[in-house]
């Protein structure tokens, strides 16, 4: 860890403990306004498609706004939305980034968070061949974490949707018009799920990512 003086906006000026995030990897960490306003993360991405997101508690109460800036400082996107679920998505030119996590409540109470950078194996991709087609698998998810399920898409003319299954019964779904859908479990304990991938419109390539957190003992 490095204690650095980082100036990236008129909005984020901070002098914070630097921290690494690898890619892959889900950490969990907190925020608070009055003690702990602003987390800067750096992560070394390779080159191509990705999946930067946050996940934080007690949004629609508690506004945190996400932001990744490249190598120069340039900021390439942010989100301050009142979602609990913020990704940035897409493809990245490699090198250093910097993800900056802000509380912009002021109320002193300490909120949660979660960060991953989940990298797309481009050669890994997935087809569906027109509107209508399917595609089905079995996913077990561990009970006591929190898992991401991420549905990526690079074409502006086709929409994948997600639809999850447990023993026959649709229990939830994602059908986001963007190139990133997504579902989330925090569950006690180890289920078996159906998931399809339908085309709702057009055809495409398409890349599934898992992302697991699981607390420390």
């Amino acid at each position: 860890m490095v204690f650095v003086a980082l100036f990236f906006s008129p909005t984020v000026a901070a002098q914070v403990v630097l921290r690494k995030i690898e890619p892959n990897v889900v950490v969990s960490d907190t925020l608070n306004p009055v003690t702990n306003p602003v987390d800067i993360w750096i992560a070394e991405l390779p080159k191509g498609a990705a999946v930067i997101f946050l996940y934080s508690e007690d949004t629609p109460d508690y506004r945190v706004r996400f932001e990744m800036y490249d190598s120069q400082l340039k900021r390439l996107g942010h989100d301050d939305r009142l979602d609990d679920m913020k990704p940035h998505f897409g493809t990245t030119a490699g090198g250093t980034y910097y993800l900056v996590v802000t509380a912009l409540y002021t109320t002193n109470k300490t909120i949660s968070y979660k960060l991953g950078c989940a990298i797309v194996d481009i050669e890994r991709f997935l087809v569906l061949t027109r509107t209508g087609d399917v595609f089905s698998f079995n996913i077990t998810i561990e009970g006591g974490t929190t898992t991401f399920l991420f549905l990526l898409d690079l074409d502006d003319a086709f929409n994948p949707d997600i639809y999850v299954y447990e023993q026959g019964q649709k229990v939830g779904w994602c059908r986001n018009t963007e190139d990133l859908d997504y579902i989330i479990w925090e569950i006690g304990s180890n289920k078996t799920y159906r998931i399809d991938i339908v085309s709702a419109s057009g055809a495409g390539l398409f890349w599934i990512l898992k992302m697991v957190y699981r607390p420390s003992l």
